[in-house]
């Protein structure tokens, strides 16, 4: 599966070609004030309460045990509070389906002066951290057992944890995101032979396409290098 990587042409994009990464950014860094509002401004309904209690006592072990004494009022700002302070030591990266979206290009490329690269992912990373965004009007049901056992050390449920992170509004849909998500900020590394397209902004200039061949000199000669433009007659992107 090949995924795009939208990116203005400056000094962090230079290095993380350089490194070979892509930087993965904690969400409350991101321009959207809603990012990960499934997790962040979730509170517990009653029956969740219940349901929480249940498996404190049953887990006697757990970091959660502290809260077994509280009542359902501090217990449930406490518990918000403690995933919070969970979901702010993730970190992401974004990626799209589409290599030619006109606003992505404006917003993420630095109006078009850019670049996209396209990068493949196999199944395993699709498995591991890399997760689809999904687009809602309303927030997802809360899983409480499975973020329990998440919070107490069981990694099976991290799956579910990141798929209840990659939820954005419906006036995000047309980006078509996936994530890439590490457990802190830092570079995603990819392989050389991972990188499949490289598209230059209809604005970008001839030094900064010189600049980034040459960070990305490991790429064959015959590699396909493509650059945008606008199509007069749609206004849509071409190449």
């Amino acid at each position: 599966m090949i995924l795009y990587k939208y990116l203005p042409c400056n000094e962090f994009t230079f290095k993380a070609l350089a490194v070979r990464g892509f930087w993965c950014h904690y969400p409350k860094k991101m321009n959207d004030p809603s990012e990960c509002l499934d997790s962040i401004q979730k509170e517990l309904s009653s029956s969740d309460i219940l349901t929480l209690r249940g498996l404190i006592k049953q887990s006697p072990d757990s970091v959660l045990e502290p809260m077994s004494k509280l009542n359902d009022e501090d217990l449930n700002k406490i518990f918000s509070e403690s995933r919070t302070a969970l979901v702010n030591k993730f970190a992401f990266c974004s990626f799209s389906t589409s290599c030619d979206d006109v606003l992505m290009w404006s917003h993420y490329a630095n109006s078009h002066k850019g670049i996209v690269i396209g990068v493949e992912f196999d199944s395993k990373e699709l498995q591991e951290h890399l997760q689809e965004v999904k687009y809602l009007n309303r927030l997802l049901d809360f899983d409480i057992t499975k973020f329990f056992n998440f919070m107490n050390g069981d990694d099976s449920c991290r799956e579910i944890f990141l798929q209840d992170l990659s939820v954005k509004s419906k006036h995000w849909v047309r980006e078509s995101e996936y994530r890439i998500w590490r457990k802190s900020s830092g570079y995603h590394l990819y392989n050389e032979s991972q990188v499949k397209e490289l598209y230059f902004g209809a604005n970008c200039d001839h030094i900064t396409k010189k600049v980034v061949l040459e960070l990305l000199n490991y790429l064959p000669g015959n590699f396909p290098v493509k650059e945008m433009s606008i199509d007069r007659n749609t206004l849509d992107l071409t190449w």
